[in-house]
């Protein structure tokens, strides 16, 4: 597919009543003690100290390994680079906040900050957890903006960057931490394909220098798993949907982290960063 085909298609926002559908479901599991854990274990008799360990370890090695993607990149983006168009990481789907502990390691290299979330008790989190992560970084912060949180659901961002005032072409870094299991497989899809155009593509990225960063258990390495609390999606499909909007392959790259799957209680976790195919 050439880059004109994709420059064509156009993702649509979410009806309204969709989207406050969509918040109240997400503020009603962000106040269940046992989110996101699956549901095996709960009926094993999980308990709640349990439940906020494994998500907090799982969220030590996805921003573990979003640190080692920054510090990647800073061989191709420089600080000063990055401060002066505004270069920023969009952390999708914040959650519970467990995996947003990297802010030090993008004010270092010289990134901004956004997270999203469709629940807006995930953000009053992620507001609260970044000023205090903010308020404690000794690094120079001169020059630098605070980090942002914005309430609003991905497919609708997407199509309207301007409702909450985002630059995709500023965007250096997606962070897609556990959220594509929680996506329609229509959602995912454009999703997608959409950061695929804006940040992977010919006109986006001449140069490969921007990263899609997924950390998600997929079915390629949970054969035997039946999820009842997401979706588990291949890895091909993925990178086969960020390539048609991109219009023109794009690769996960290796050997950046030493550690790139976490066993989260029976399932395997994957983290993949996924770059425009051109000289990686």
């Amino acid at each position: 597919m050439s880059i004109e085909q994709t420059q064509n298609h156009e993702i649509k926002s979410l009806s309204k009543r969709r989207r406050e559908e969509l918040r109240r479901h997400w503020n009603g599991v962000m106040v269940d003690p046992f989110a996101f854990t699956p549901h095996e274990e709960r009926e094993r008799g999980l308990t709640v100290e349990k439940a906020e360990e494994e998500n907090r370890k799982l969220g030590m090695f996805a921003a573990d390994f979003l640190k080692q993607v920054i510090t990647y990149l800073g061989r191709k983006n420089t600080r000063q680079e990055r401060l002066a168009r505004s270069a920023k990481v969009v952390d999708v789907g914040s959650g519970k906040n467990h995996a947003s502990h990297w802010l030090d390691a993008a004010v270092e290299a010289g990134l901004g900050t956004l997270s999203i979330d469709v629940s807006d008790i995930a953000c009053g989190i992620a507001e609260s957890d970044l000023r205090v992560q903010w308020d404690n970084i000794s690094s120079p912060k001169e020059s630098h903006q605070a980090p942002i949180v914005r309430q609003g659901e991905i497919q609708t961002i997407l199509a309207e960057p301007e409702s909450i005032e985002l630059d995709t072409e500023s965007v250096e870094i997606w962070y897609f931490c556990r959220l594509l299991g929680c996506l329609s497989e229509a959602s995912a899809r454009a999703v997608l394909q959409e950061v695929g155009w804006v940040s992977l593509s010919e006109g986006a990225d001449p140069e490969g220098k921007r990263a899609v960063v997924i950390v998600n258990a997929f079915k390629d390495d949970n054969q035997n798993i039946t999820s009842k609390t997401s979706i588990l999606r291949s890895k091909e499909s993925v990178l086969r949907h960020l390539s048609v909007g991109a219009g023109r392959e794009v690769k996960v790259v290796h050997h950046i982290s030493h550690e790139e799957t976490y066993k989260y209680f029976a399932k395997t976790v994957s983290a993949m960063t996924i770059m425009a195919n051109t000289q990686l």
